[in-house]
């Protein structure tokens, strides 16, 4: 009976020792889950946030921020480099399209200058054909007025040399019958 009692609290001795060695592995166990839960979340998941983020900012025109993390020679490093260069391309972009934009109103404004002056021109080449056609017409009735003057004046000096002939024999022959 004793050598079974003494195996009984060796026993014992034996189990309460064992839980002890669960009870502090479990701690053990638990403490390491809780640091690498903490790491993981300051290490990886933060990081990764951000740069979710940061691509949120970007795809919504954003391209003036500060990529995080970008000096991790890590995964996250590597990612951080790769929105940074998804956020150069984005600003490039943007300037092409606001220079782009740029030409397409200049282009516009001149179209709109070369159609003013266009309907201008149009519009004193018609005043100056009228003025024409009208000077024109007018210098028409004067030259048919000049012409029936000219004409009348022709027929005058016609029957003038007429009469200035007639006048002439008429003194020849008062000259004739005088002598």
């Amino acid at each position: 009976v004793r050598v079974a009692g003494e195996v009984f609290a060796e026993t014992e001795a034996t189990f309460t020792v064992a839980n002890m060695v669960v009870v502090a592995s479990l701690v053990a166990a638990l403490v390491a889950f809780v640091a690498a839960f903490w790491f993981t979340r300051g290490k990886v998941v933060r990081p990764l946030r951000e740069i979710t983020s940061g691509m949120k900012d970007i795809a919504g025109g954003n391209t003036a921020l500060d990529v995080p993390h970008l000096g991790r020679t890590d995964e996250i490093g590597a990612m951080a480099q790769a929105l940074d260069v998804f956020r150069v391309n984005a600003s490039e972009r943007a300037r092409l399209e606001h220079s782009a934009q740029q030409e397409r109103d200049r282009e516009r404004q001149r179209q709109s200058h070369v159609e003013t002056l266009i309907a201008d021109f149009r519009a004193l080449m018609a005043r100056t054909l009228t003025s024409v056609n009208s000077e024109t017409g007018s210098m028409l009735t004067t030259a048919e007025k000049l012409n029936m003057v000219a004409s009348s004046a022709a027929n005058d000096a016609e029957s003038a040399g007429l009469a200035s002939s007639g006048a002439s024999n008429n003194v020849q022959t008062v000259a004739a019958a005088a002598e």
